[in-house]
């Protein structure tokens, strides 16, 4: 019963860790002070032209700058083909403005290189 005991507590602390990694918060690359009754995010890839949703709807492409937002905790995705999608979990506080840069990376799969083969 101890080891089996050991071994919830194990697996439990495993699950917390990769729980909080996977929800992780980006840190901006810039933070200015803004008008109290206003927010925004600017939103940059090192690829022009992705694809923004927040909260699982569509913004716009990158560069993207989005106002007026609700201060809270939202989910940001970006999208492109050839390129692995990006999730990150921002957060937005009134009179603050946020820059974000997200690397997105090159697909290495590509059906195209099967027929070559």
């Amino acid at each position: 019963m101890k080891r089996f005991s050991m071994f919830f507590i194990l697996l439990l602390f495993i699950y917390c860790i990769f729980a909080q990694s996977q929800n992780s918060f980006l840190i901006p690359e810039r933070k200015i002070q803004i008008d109290e009754s206003q927010t925004e995010i600017t939103v940059r890839t090192n690829v022009k032209g992705c694809s923004v949703y927040l909260n699982g709807i569509y913004k716009g492409t990158t560069p993207l700058k989005i106002k007026n937002l609700i201060t809270g905790n939202y989910e940001l995705k970006l999208e492109k083909t050839d390129y692995a999608p990006a999730k990150a979990f921002i957060k937005v506080v009134r009179g603050i403005s946020y820059d974000y840069l997200i690397q997105m990376k090159k697909n290495e799969f590509n059906a195209d290189n099967l027929q070559n083969q």
